[in-house]
C-alpha cells in the first residue's frame, strides 16, 4: 500500500549552500543559516515558477503597515521580508526563523536607528508577510539586493514619497 505524503521534512546544515527540494513537492531552493529542519507543505503544488505578471498585480495591490508607529520612517526606504522564499509557502516556524536572521543582518549592517518592523498584506486579508523597512540612506540598493538574494526573495519595495515601486531581484 502506498501512502500519500502530505509534507516533507528536510534537514539542512549550516554553510552547506542551497538545498534543492525535488521530491514532487517543490522545485526551488532554500538557504540554511544554521542546522535546521524545513517543513514544506503540499499546498504549494503543483510545482511552478511564480508568474511575474500575477505577482506584479499582487504587489501593486498590497499595503504596508508599520508596527512601530513611533519609529515609522519619514524618509525613503526599502521594504523586505525573509518570508516564503521564491514565493513558495513554508511553515510559520521557518518564516519566523528566517526573519530573525534578516533582523540580525540589519542590526549588524545599519543598527537599530535605520530599520524597523513592518508587514505587507493584501487588502482582502488573503495573505500577510512580516518584514522590515530599512533606510535607503543607510543601505544601498546593491546591499539590499544581496540580502534579498540571501533570503531567496523575488522582489522588494522601495518606498518613496508618493510611490512604492517593486524592484525585481535578478538571479
Amino acid at each position: 500500500m502506498v501512502k500519500e505524503i502530505d509534507h516533507l521534512l528536510v534537514k539542512v546544515e549550516k554553510d552547506k549552500g542551497w538545498v534543492e527540494i525535488l521530491n514532487n513537492f517543490m522545485i526551488g531552493s532554500l538557504h540554511a543559516t544554521d542546522l535546521s529542519y524545513i517543513y514544506i507543505s503540499k499546498k504549494i503544488f503543483p510545482p511552478m515558477k511564480p508568474n511575474k505578471d500575477e505577482l506584479q498585480k499582487l504587489y501593486d495591490e498590497s499595503l504596508v503597515a508599520y508596527t512601530q508607529p513611533t519609529k515609522k520612517p519619514s524618509f525613503d526606504h526599502y521594504i523586505i521580508t525573509a518570508w516564503n522564499p521564491m514565493s513558495f509557502e513554508v511553515s510559520d516556524e521557518v518564516n519566523l526563523s528566517a526573519n530573525k536572521e534578516l533582523e540580525k543582518d540589519f542590526l549588524t549592517a545599519v543598527g537599530k536607528k535605520y530599520f524597523g518592523h513592518c508587514y505587507g498584506y493584501h487588502p482582502d486579508e488573503s495573505w500577510r508577510e512580516d518584514g522590515f523597512w530599512v533606510s535607503a540612506e543607510a543601505m544601498s540598493l546593491n546591499q539590499i539586493m544581496d540580502l534579498a538574494k540571501k533570503y531567496r526573495q523575488i522582489a522588494i519595495y522601495r518606498q518613496e514619497r508618493n510611490e512604492r515601486p517593486v524592484i525585481w531581484v535578478e538571479y
